[in-house]
């Protein structure tokens, strides 16, 4: 339903495990990043940011450290 949609990111809250997904990994046109569990140990924090040079998400765990990131162009 939404792989017509204009999506630059789709960004998800916890399916008990963070992870991010690159565009056609899961036969997706657009990326999504989703958010960890609901236990202190499994917990995490997106960081978004946005502008002209495009899109850029962070996931960090609880204690801050860096777990992955996406960069990407935005489409609009």
């Amino acid at each position: 339903m939404l792989a017509g949609a204009a999506i630059d990111l789709a960004v998800s809250a916890h399916t008990h495990r963070w992870r991010i997904i690159r565009v056609g990994e899961m036969g997706n046109p657009y990326p999504a990043v989703i958010g960890g569990g609901p236990e202190m140990d499994r917990a995490t924090v997106i960081e978004l940011t946005a502008d002209t040079a495009g899109l850029r998400a962070v996931i960090k765990d609880a204690d801050g450290q860096q777990l992955d990131q996406f960069t990407g162009a935005r489409t609009r």
